[in-house]
């Protein structure tokens, strides 16, 4: 649905998809159409790339427990809008690269515990040491990307040394 333009009866076709599994969303996206897709429950893959999220209430993606795969990749989030993301049990792997995250949105993941968290792409300038620590006390990441986050140093390689499966 990438090139689609999302028009109400488009929103009205795509929320009676029940069994979609995967779906990435053209950048006109907003946060307005969070609610809709909280009523795929059986997505796997939900990509929002490139899409206009700021003011966003990601709680509403609380129903989507089969979740395996976000792209938030280049979108504007804040540190508040990123705070209502829900606890996903089923949620792998995370692509936050192109955004501005920051050590509050780590902070939010580290809150979490995101059980099944394997695979976590930050890819930007705004995270910090302390931050990475923080989220690496949460989690043992089989990846994690940090490219181009020019505050990460050499500080915080002990904590990801405790991170056994990381590749």
């Amino acid at each position: 649905v990438r090139h689609i333009r999302l028009t109400d009866s488009v929103r009205n076709q795509l929320s009676r998809l029940r069994r979609v599994q995967w779906l990435r969303l053209p950048k006109e996206t907003t946060a307005e159409d969070l609610p809709w897709l909280g009523q795929l429950t059986q997505l796997r893959g939900l990509s929002l790339s490139e899409s206009a999220m700021n003011g966003a209430d990601f709680g509403a993606l609380r129903n989507l427990q089969s979740l395996q795969w976000l792209d938030l990749s280049l979108t504007v989030i804040s540190g508040n809008d990123f705070e209502t993301l829900p606890p996903l049990g089923s949620l792998q792997t995370l692509v936050l690269m192109g955004t501005d995250v920051t050590d509050q949105h780590l902070a939010h993941l580290a809150k979490l515990r995101l059980p099944s968290m394997t695979s976590l792409v930050v890819v930007g300038p705004s995270v910090s040491d302390a931050g990475v620590v923080q989220l690496c006390n949460s989690y043992n990441l089989e990846a994690f990307d940090l490219s181009n986050s020019s505050g990460v140093t050499g500080s915080c390689a002990d904590a990801l040394g405790r991170m056994s499966n990381l590749r």
